[in-house]
């Protein structure tokens, strides 16, 4: 029977609540670790912390956390424990302007690079393919023409691994379940969120008004037939949104 791992996806909506992440990453100690809007000083931090290796895509230049700290890199990062054996990683930009990351500070949430991570990793004899993804955003969570073409982009780019492997990906999708772009990925995969999760925004941290927050399940983890997807809990009290922590398995028979 195939032996379950442990993984995490969560957005550090840039670093603005990092002491609760990095206390809950060194915590429980996922074996995979997906971040989303993720500082990559941060990311160098907590991988060295933990002994663990990460890629890295770059998103955006984002202001620092510090005033006269300069502009840093902002991005998606997928970080593995040292079992792990990395076997491959890919970078997908899949957004309409072709994956351009501004020269400075972003002026608009869309203003950034939209990109795919996958990594493959072998870990037991088995072999894993993780993404991770921050999806094209629009300001009351309704699908935007923008949103059309990324996604058609992204699912173009996935299927490339409809293969023997298969892959999970997860990430902050900017799109609520139940809605149009969501329905897109899972009319296809298997979206492994518990259904009577009715939001991934946090109830307290993120800035939207209390009745947008309270039905946006905007976050989830998918994967291919050739993965069970279990014992997903949610956590709250880290980010603007919670986090998602998963058993990831290879399927058998």
């Amino acid at each position: 029977m195939s032996t379950p791992i442990t993984l995490l996806s969560l957005n550090m909506h840039c670093g603005l609540h990092g002491s609760f992440a990095h206390d809950l990453i060194l915590k429980r100690r996922p074996e995979i670790i997906c971040l989303q809007e993720v500082q990559k000083p941060f990311a160098e931090q907590l991988t060295r912390e933990l002994g663990y290796d990460f890629q890295f895509s770059l998103r955006a230049f984002n202001a620092p956390e510090r005033a006269g700290a300069g502009i840093i890199e902002e991005g998606v990062m997928i970080a593995w424990h040292p079992s792990f054996t990395l076997i491959k990683s890919s970078i997908h930009a899949y957004q309409e302007e072709g994956g351009h990351v501004p020269l400075g500070l972003p002026t608009g949430p869309n203003d950034v690079q939209r990109t795919l991570l996958v990594a493959q990793f072998e870990h037991g004899g088995e072999v894993f393919r993780i993404g991770t993804t921050h999806f094209t955003w629009t300001p009351d969570g309704s699908a935007s023409n923008l949103q059309r073409g990324d996604m058609q982009r992204m699912l173009h780019t996935l299927k490339q691994y409809h293969d023997e492997i298969g892959i999970v990906f997860c990430g902050d999708f900017n799109a609520p379940r139940g809605g149009e772009i969501f329905q897109m990925m899972s009319d296809i995969y298997v979206d492994n969120l518990p259904p009577q999760i009715e939001t991934t925004l946090d109830q307290v941290q993120h800035r939207s008004p209390m009745n947008h927050r309270q039905h946006r399940a905007v976050d989830s983890i998918f994967s291919t037939k050739e993965y069970q997807v279990k014992n997903v809990e949610v956590v709250d009290g880290v980010s603007d949104h919670v986090a998602l922590f998963a058993q990831v398995s290879k399927s058998v028979g």
